[in-house]
């Protein structure tokens, strides 16, 4: 006989019908924006009160009333006044209002406060950072410099580059000739750490991609030793063979490498890439609570998957409990689950009951790590409790433009009790584990969607296209449980995306934890 625990049908009655009602703007909204420009701006900052503190930094985000993020694309003024990037600081007191102004849309007007007493701690030191791997540069070659305080706050756009003793605009640097360069970064009376790096003057090739796909292809570009741009002075050679211009692709799966020969017969160094197969990860959606006895079970079917793959990424959708959310609520009407447990595979296949029976898992397991046709890269930058989201999916094939993509964050670690009817089952992994379980670890929590909690429609996107979507910032303190059990750690939290069809059937995931990125695989 199946154990669940079902809620009284009036109750379900009742609560549905609210749903129903509270949540069909959300449901409406499904397909996203369908202009290609915003009407309108709204301007938003890191700040939770009109008030700040002198040395306190403000970030600002731009977001068009189509959903998408503008920040990039937008100028913020300060009292009328244009200011450089997209954060500011405090260094007196006053009153001071700020404005975003995009092409000829103005945003609404942030009122701040800045008050001389409680100044936010000055970095004792400041460390700078590029996006290169390793210290050598070619000419022509754009690097990109982060400062981060040792205040855990970053002070890129508030800090002065200089590059061989000499100040650069901005935080990006093309190095036009060859040598030994020495980067470092002032911000006010510290000095960062000193960047080393030697620019290659002689002959070299770059690559447009590192990662394809089987059938992408591959473009191949030649310098010569001025940095001037000679492609067709040069024969491209893949593993040791010549190819035909300067594009390569293949059906074969592999690291590959390819150099230059010229005429004269100089030969660049070998650059590397790879061709690879996109690596499916199945999506298991736990619909769970605390005051859910038999929850537990699903947790552990969780767990049995977990210790065989890492192929899977797991959504937890607690529903009437502390770690309830808006989106729980739409969730949970959009699919009509009436009882729980409730566990899902890939959003539309229900696993039934026993969730962590052998039958079970071998669902999960007979998809987690086959081969797909889509592949994510995601890179996040956690600035303080600021978290920045970068989302990149390229597919083998033409995506329809009902096709949508779905971003949530997760938080893990988060600790309530919860209830157990497993307690007096001797073959359970929570056997005698308490009833309720004091200290029971909830992991992937679902905190919040970054795109409509159903996903967003992509519009068509073409095979081999490689498109981008920007979030955030995210402020994660925002998620937080004043419970004495819990305390807030940023490194708690992750990102979840997934693409699904129209009908809601995802087709490949990817997660990773806030702060760090993954690329294509």
């Amino acid at each position: 006989m199946k154990n669940y625990y079902s809620f009284n049908t009036v109750i379900i009655l009742f609560i549905f019908s609210i749903f129903f009602f509270s949540c069909s703007s959300d449901d409406g909204g499904e397909g996203g924006g369908s202009s290609n420009s915003p009407q309108s701006i709204t301007l938003s900052s890191n700040f939770t009160s009109e008030t700040a503190s002198v040395n306190e930094i403000i970030n600002f985000t731009v977001k068009g009333n189509d959903g998408k993020d503008y920040t990039s694309q937008s100028t913020i003024y300060l009292d009328g006044e244009a200011i450089s990037g997209k954060s500011h600081k405090f260094t007196e007191g006053g009153s001071h209002s700020f404005t975003a102004k995009m092409d000829k849309l103005t945003s609404n007007v942030i009122s701040i406060t800045v008050e001389n007493t409680g100044e936010v701690a000055q970095p004792d030191a400041i460390t700078l950072s590029s996006n290169m791997g390793s210290s050598n540069v070619n000419v022509n070659e754009e690097v990109t410099f982060q400062v981060l305080g040792d205040n855990g706050i970053e002070y890129t756009s508030l800090s002065t580059i200089m590059v061989n003793g000499e100040p650069i605009k901005g935080n990006k640097h093309t190095f036009n000739e060859g040598g030994d360069h020495e980067i470092k970064a002032v911000y006010e009376n510290l000095n960062s750490n000193a960047l080393n790096f030697k620019v290659t003057s002689s002959n070299y090739i770059t690559i447009n991609r590192n990662k394809a796909l089987k059938g992408q292809e591959v473009n191949f570009e030649f310098f010569g030793s001025d940095g001037e741009k000679a492609t067709t002075n040069a024969t491209f050679f893949v593993n040791g063979s010549a190819i035909s211009g300067n594009t390569f692709s293949t059906q074969t799966t592999g690291v590959y490498e390819v150099i230059a020969k010229t005429d004269s017969g100089e030969e660049t160094e070998a650059k590397g890439f790879e061709v690879f197969t996109p690596v499916r990860k199945a999506l298991f959606e736990d619909y769970t609570g605390t005051w859910c006895g038999w929850c537990p079970r699903v947790t552990n079917a969780i767990l049995l998957i977990k210790e065989q793959t890492n192929d899977i990424v797991v959504v937890a959708v607690h529903y009437q409990d502390d770690m309830m959310k808006d989106e729980s609520e739409v969730l949970v009407d959009h699919f009509e689950i009436l009882r729980f447990p409730h566990a899902r595979l890939n959003r539309t296949h229900v696993l039934e009951y026993p969730e962590d029976g052998e039958e079970q898992l071998e669902q999960v397991l007979d998809v987690a790590g086959t081969e797909s046709l889509y592949s994510f890269a995601i890179n996040t930058t956690l600035n303080n409790d600021l978290l920045d989201i970068e989302v990149k999916m390229i597919s083998a094939v033409d995506i329809p433009a009902n096709y949508k993509l779905v971003v949530y964050v997760l938080q893990n670690g988060v600790i309530f009790p919860q209830e157990n009817y497993l307690n007096n089952d001797s073959s359970s992994r929570w056997y005698q584990a308490g009833y309720p379980i004091p200290n029971f670890v909830h992991d992937e929590v679902l905190e919040v969607s970054l795109t409509n909690v159903l996903g967003d429609s992509l519009g068509a996107v073409s095979a081999f296209e490689e498109v981008t979507f920007e979030y955030g910032p995210v402020d994660l303190s925002s998620y937080v449980y004043n419970t004495p059990k819990n305390s807030y750690n940023p490194n708690n939290f992750e990102v979840a995306v997934f693409l699904t069809k129209e009908d809601n059937t995802a087709l490949n995931a990817q997660h990773v934890t806030a702060g760090h990125s993954v690329n294509f695989e």
